[in-house]
């Protein structure tokens, strides 16, 4: 060592040890509020943050969060390979009863393709979560368009039937592989785009029967789309009319403006055929302006047990 560095180490050594012998000195209390009010603020966590899967990242760039679903929350994403958005859904393994075999149960969905169906792509599972990743879709869903509809302005009848259809042809062809979806509603039915001839492509079928085979989770977040029998009903239902039920609802809200029990706490079987009513004036019933076979078409969906129902 040179001398000035034997000379600088003797000196450290000698401030060390006087501080351990006294302590450190105490602030003043005007040095307190002076590091207070320039200390910087601790980062804020966004309400919906979750620690970051690397093998979600490896594939996929982070863009913004969604909002809630029924069995967690949405993000979306981007392929790094194709640059393409899709649609991340992120499922809590802590809410679920039971994680066994849900991973290769979720990845047998992703054969279920049609061109009103919003297909699975890519499964991804880490310690918490599983990641159920599907095309994303500009047009948004048919909830938006209700909500940004108001007292003034409907959906013309040919556009709810155009809808409807759609939806019933995704049903069709997933009740013929045996799968059913138990939630239908209608932020479920998204849309390709947002002009008017945009194309449904019905999202989340089969998930319900995977993460909720006792119904218990879509119980806790009923809404006025849940079928009367899945409310009650602890074990798998394995048939359509429990869907159909669900379309019936979505088509009377399309073409009145609310759902048939809305108000209400729960849909009651005993009056799930009455199609309440919304007035654009005080005089005039919400389905004046309907065609007879729109309203039979929606109360024949939504009778009070399965066998009436057309499946």
């Amino acid at each position: 060592l040179k001398p000035q560095q034997v000379v600088s180490s003797r000196a450290e050594g000698r401030w060390a040890r006087a501080g351990a012998r006294s302590g450190p000195r105490r602030p003043s209390t005007g040095q307190q509020a002076l590091a207070l009010q320039f200390a910087p603020a601790p980062p804020r966590r966004h309400p919906m943050a979750i620690r970051r899967c690397s093998a979600l990242d490896k594939r996929y760039i982070f863009e913004y969060d969604v909002g809630q679903w029924t069995f967690g929350t949405i993000q979306v994403l981007k392929d790094r390979d194709t640059g393409h958005m899709k649609t991340c859904k992120i499922v809590k393994k802590s809410m679920l009863k039971s994680t066994l075999n849900v991973l290769p149960r979720l990845k047998a969905l992703q054969e279920l393709q049609h061109p009103h169906i919003c297909s699975i792509t890519d499964v991804i599972e880490d310690a918490n979560s599983f990641f159920v990743i599907t095309d994303f879709w500009q047009g948004g869903d048919v909830q938006d368009w209700m909500e940004r509809l108001d007292e003034g302005n409907w959906l013309q009848e040919q556009t709810c039937a155009a809808y409807i259809r759609q939806a019933i042809l995704a049903l069709t062809h997933s009740h013929a592989a045996q799968v059913y979806h138990r939630d239908l509603r209608p932020s479920n039915l998204l849309l390709t785009s947002k002009l008017p001839d945009a194309q449904v492509k019905v999202a989340d079928f089969g998930l319900a029967a995977v993460l909720d085979p006792d119904n218990s989770i879509i119980q806790a977040n009923a809404t006025s789309y849940t079928c009367p029998e899945v409310l009650k009903s602890a074990e798998p239902l394995k048939n359509g009319s429990t869907d159909m039920w669900s379309i019936g609802a979505i088509a009377h809200a399309l073409l009145t403006g609310q759902a048939p029990s809305e108000g209400g706490a729960q849909p009651q079987p005993s009056s799930t055929w009455s199609l309440s009513r919304r007035t654009r004036s005080v005089e005039e019933d919400a389905w004046a302006d309907r065609s007879e076979s729109s309203r039979d078409f929606a109360r024949r969906c939504l009778r009070a047990t399965g066998p009436e129902r057309p499946t």
